[in-house]
């Protein structure tokens, strides 16, 4: 084998490599909540040591939902319609009127 198909080999096992370790360390970013280009830019960059450092990385919280703000329509009166003439017509269904 020549100098340049041993070269050619070494290049195309390590890319292998890298890429199998950019896969993982997307996984184990994701699996800690952490963005998936992180772990696989370090898996990538640092193969097995990019790894280690990915999975002793702290996970994150997960991220609270927003609580929505009450508007001010929410608290204002709203005036009884025509057919609403107590509280009592609020609770419970309108009647209906018998023959």
């Amino acid at each position: 084998m020549s100098d340049t198909a041993v070269v050619l080999c070494v290049l195309a096992v390590g890319l292998m490599v890298c890429g199998f370790c950019s896969f993982v360390g997307a996984k184990l970013a994701t699996g800690k909540r952490r963005p998936a280009f992180e772990g696989a830019l370090l898996g990538f960059l640092l193969g097995v040591i990019g790894l280690l450092i990915e999975a002793l990385l702290p996970t994150r919280n997960a991220p609270r939902a927003k609580r929505r703000t009450p508007t001010v329509e929410h608290y204002q009166w709203k005036p009884m319609s025509e057919t609403e003439k107590t509280v009592g017509d609020w609770l419970a269904p309108p009647r209906k009127e018998q023959p």
